[in-house]
């Protein structure tokens, strides 16, 4: 089959196998494609649909570690000064898979899951200082307030 340009391309619209497609990968691993390619590739794919299978593993390939944007999975929280650990599919994680650092230290401490209704507590007011010794969970059935902050009292570590 001829080319636009004349040369002959002997694979040119028959399919490979998959020993083949393979072999072309490997060799292709780590080159890089030059402006004019790579301007040609993009409009080629402009305005194509992907179907929600592709959509959904692309965007799978791209959350957590894989993420350009990846620091970590340690965030510090704007408004409120705690900090969040990425702990996809804990039981006490928010929408995008962060849990508060202290809840997490204390969890590891009991070894356990705290409850809802358990809360942890900075005795010196400090949100970012998770140290355990800093650390004390109380009860919010229990209406007992620190003097210092205004929190529920009552620990129950001790117990």
């Amino acid at each position: 089959m001829r080319c636009g340009g004349g040369e002959i391309m002997s694979f040119a619209g028959k399919h490979h196998t998959r020993e083949t497609r393979q072999k072309i990968s490997t060799a292709n691993r780590g080159r890089k494609l030059s402006l004019e390619t790579r301007e040609k590739i993009s409009n080629a794919n402009k305005g194509k649909k992907l179907s929600l299978e592709t959509r959904q593993k692309i965007s799978a390939g791209r959350q957590g570690e894989n993420h350009p944007s990846w620091k970590g999975g340690r965030l510090r929280h704007r408004r409120t000064g705690y900090i969040y650990i990425w702990k996809r599919g804990h039981t006490h994680a928010d929408v995008k898979g962060y849990v508060a650092e202290h809840r997490l230290v204390v969890e590891k401490a009991l070894n356990r899951f705290l409850k809802r209704h358990e809360l942890v507590h900075h005795i010196n007011g400090i949100k970012d200082d998770n140290r355990l010794e800093n650390l004390e969970l109380i009860d919010h059935h229990r209406r007992r307030i620190c003097p210092r902050c205004g929190w529920p009292m009552g620990s129950l570590l001790d117990e």
